[in-house]
């Protein structure tokens, strides 16, 4: 299976060979291995995700999926947008 990762300018290509089913947790959790310094820009001290991060599969947002667990399929774009907060 193939998904594209977007976030910014910038595009990955995640490949998951093996694996029939994927999530959209897994796909972001794949980050961390390719690109660990934008995974952790994504994390708080915790390691958890960030709230401000706002995540669509395909121009959804997967708070109108199943969230994180929210299923993908071949082909899928999963957008990962930042949002500015602080005062």
């Amino acid at each position: 299976m193939r998904v594209i990762l977007s976030w910014g300018s910038h595009k990955l290509s995640l490949q998951f060979p093996d694996q029939k089913t994927v999530t959209v947790a897994q796909a972001l959790m794949s980050v961390k291995s390719k690109k660990p310094e934008v995974f952790k820009s994504w994390c708080d001290k915790q390691g958890h995700m960030r709230q401000s991060l706002q995540v669509f599969v395909n121009n959804s947002h997967v708070r109108y999926k199943d969230g994180l667990d929210t299923v993908l399929k071949e082909g899928d774009r999963l957008h990962v947008i930042a949002m500015v907060t602080g005062g």
